[in-house]
């Protein structure tokens, strides 16, 4: 028996089109995927960084305005940007709550259906232990936080694509896939307009879950020596080595 993948959707919902597309992305989990995974959502700018999350949702159609545009870890865009509002709500305590709220729902994949929410997700991947692939649902993105950690970027055409690959992405983790829709239940065209999450997409470029969590674990003993955010938190037991969201 396949063992179950734990798949957290992960947002920014300032606006009506990236929720609709953290929607689109749980639906389509659970209605092709089944008992396979166990989807659950979050809206993680939310969680970790409140104020810029309401400005964002203010401004709404110029929500993007608040957020970070280069590429790098978080070290790297504060040391760019010592002053840019949402990164010093990061640094100030929202990273911490991030990474509390992800791994208290223990998850094999995050899928972010914001690129900001995917590089807050992709900061903690490491210490936590899961896979990051990020959609871009902006057709013409103007501003993009590209953190090196996302595993994978799904875009909506080739303009999305030429923004990542100029801040240095590699062509390979930017696929074309379209924009993920909700559509009525039972629709043959549900799966196409939902291309990213076709059979084994996501498993063969994404890889292997496992060895990310074997390699937080291997690190557990030090850091609960050194009194780091490991021991704070039991050991986990170790999961079954399989491709993720396999048939």
């Amino acid at each position: 028996m396949t063992p179950q993948r734990r798949v957290v959707v992960v947002g920014a919902g300032f606006g009506g089109g990236h929720e609709s597309v953290a929607e689109a992305i749980a639906d389509a989990l659970r209605r092709h995927r089944g008992a396979r995974v166990r989807v659950a959502s979050l809206d993680l700018l939310a969680r970790c960084a409140p104020r810029s999350a309401q400005l964002a949702a203010i401004a709404y159609r110029g929500g993007e305005e608040y957020f970070p545009d280069g590429t790098g870890t978080l070290a790297t865009m504060v040391a760019a940007a010592p002053e840019d509002p949402l990164l010093r709500e990061l640094v100030t305590g929202g990273i911490a709550s991030a990474r509390a709220a992800l791994d208290a729902l223990e998850p094999d994949i995050v899928i972010a259906a914001h690129p900001v929410a995917g590089a807050i997700a992709a900061e903690v991947s490491e210490r936590c232990g899961f896979v990051v692939v990020s959609v871009v649902g902006d057709l013409w993105p103007q501003r993009l936080w590209v953190h090196p950690a996302v595993r994978l970027y799904f875009v909506g055409g080739t303009p999305a694509r030429d923004a990542l690959t100029a801040r240095g992405v590699e062509w390979a983790r930017a696929v074309v896939s379209g924009v993920p829709v909700s559509g009525p239940p039972g629709r043959a065209a549900a799966r196409a307009r939902l291309l990213p999450f076709e059979e084994g997409s996501v498993a063969a470029a994404a890889g292997r879950s496992e060895p990310h969590r074997a390699a937080a674990r291997e690190r557990e003993p030090a850091d609960r020596a050194a009194g780091g955010p490991s021991a704070q938190r039991p050991a986990r037991p170790p999961r079954a080595d399989s491709r993720l969201l396999q048939r």
